[in-house]
């Protein structure tokens, strides 16, 4: 099992990779002719949205669910109290203070970040 982690993270932060690489290189080969706030304002509009939903683990910890509309679509990146908390989609019964989520789109590398508290707080989540 710890393999296949392994693989599928690798698998992920590639894809990650690429998604980034192609998007840069295509922005250079093909330059708009729009001013620069037309584009600004496009790439908003087109944004995407996701919520980290909490819920308390009966052992204790808490397990952590992303909303998000095609999450085939998007990479995962999760930290645990500043740690490294893998690329899976959600968490199940985690136990600390804070948990960070970055979401990339795959399509064009655009990236959303939200922090959530873990402990003692009903709705402790936060966008960066």
């Amino acid at each position: 099992m710890k393999n296949s982690m392994n693989s599928s993270t690798a698998i992920m932060v590639c894809l990650m990779t690429v998604a980034v690489l192609l998007t840069n290189n295509l922005n250079a080969q093909a330059p708009s002719k729009k001013p620069f706030a037309e584009q600004a304002m496009n790439k908003i509009s087109k944004g995407f949205r996701f919520d980290i939903k909490a819920i308390p683990c009966f052992a204790g910890g808490t397990s952590l669910y992303v909303a998000i509309e095609k999450s085939n679509n998007y990479a995962f990146l999760w930290e645990i109290d500043g740690k490294h908390g893998g690329h899976q989609m959600n968490q199940e019964c985690i136990s600390g203070e804070y948990a960070k989520l970055r979401v990339m789109r795959l399509s064009d590398g655009m990236q959303l970040t939200k922090t959530i508290r873990l402990s003692g707080s009903s709705d402790g989540s936060t966008n960066n």
